[in-house]
C-alpha cells in the first residue's frame, strides 16, 4: 500500500510503514513476543483517510466522488504529526508529492505514538480485537487514561462520518485529540496485562513454552 503523488491511497494494507520505535526488552520472551497494538485500529485510520481525500457517496453503479475534505484532513495531517500539512495539501493538489512526502505521510498514517500500546503480540494474547477499538482500562496513568478515552472518542467520530455528511463532529475529535500530538506509545507495563494459563507452539519444546495472555479489567 503507499500513498500517491496526488495523496490518494493504494490498497488496504500497511506493509512498507516500519514502526519507528524499539521494543522492551523481556527476558527469557520467545521471539516476537512484542507488538505494537494500535488502539484505533489500521482499517479505520485508512478508511478515515479515503473518506477526506477521496470521498464518494452512492453505491455499486451509481457510486460517484466528491471533492475531498482538505479542511478536516489538514487537521487529521496535523494530528499526525506530517511536516507542513499546508504545503501538502498544495501538492497534492498537482499531484505532486516527493517520493519522501508520500513515505512520511504514509508512515505517520500507520504509525503515531498517541495511538499505540506495547504488549504481548496477536498471537499471545486472547482478546486482540482485530478490526475493532483496542480499548485499555487498567495500568494506566491519569494523562495515559484520559488519552484513551479521547482516542475511543476520535474512534467513533471517525467510524460515524460518512461524507457529504457534516463533519463537525469529526472535526470535534481531532481537536480533542491534538493535545496528545507527537506523543509517545505507552509501553509495556506488566499491570496492564494479566496471564492467562499455558499453551505450546506446534512442535514446542519446554524452552519454549510461553503465557497466553490478556488485558487486565480489575
Amino acid at each position: 500500500m503507499a500513498i500517491n503523488a496526488d495523496g490518494t491511497l493504494s490498497g488496504d494494507g500497511r506493509e512498507g510503514a516500519d514502526a519507528p520505535w524499539a521494543h522492551t526488552d523481556v527476558p527469557g520472551a520467545v521471539a516476537g513476543f512484542l507488538a505494537w497494538h494500535h488502539m484505533i485500529p489500521w482499517n479505520c485510520l485508512r478508511d478515515t483517510w479515503k473518506k477526506l481525500r477521496s470521498p464518494t457517496t452512492g453505491q455499486g453503479n451509481a457510486l460517484a466522488a466528491l471533492d475531498p475534505n482538505w479542511d478536516v484532513l489538514y487537521w487529521y495531517m496535523y494530528l499526525l504529526a506530517v511536516p507542513d500539512p499546508a504545503d501538502k495539501i498544495k501538492k497534492m493538489k498537482k499531484s505532486q508529492l516527493t517520493t519522501g512526502d508520500q513515505d512520511v505521510i504514509f508512515t505517520k498514517l500507520v504509525w503515531n505514538g498517541w495511538n499505540i500500546v506495547e504488549g504481548p503480540a496477536g498471537q499471545f494474547r486472547t482478546d486482540d480485537p482485530a478490526e475493532d477499538y483496542d480499548l485499555f482500562r487498567v495500568g494506566l496513568s491519569s494523562h495515559e487514561r484520559q488519552r484513551a478515552v479521547e482516542t475511543q472518542l476520535l474512534f467513533d467520530a471517525m467510524v460515524s462520518y460518512v461524507p457529504p455528511s457534516e463533519s463537525r463532529v469529526l472535526q470535534g475529535a481531532i481537536d480533542r485529540t491534538r493535545r496528545y500530538r507527537g506523543g509517545d506509545p505507552i509501553m509495556l507495563k506488566k499491570e496492564m496485562w494479566t496471564p492467562e494459563g499455558f499453551t505450546f507452539k506446534k512442535g514446542a519444546t519446554a524452552a519454549t513454552l510461553h503465557t497466553r495472555w490478556t488485558k487486565a479489567m480489575a
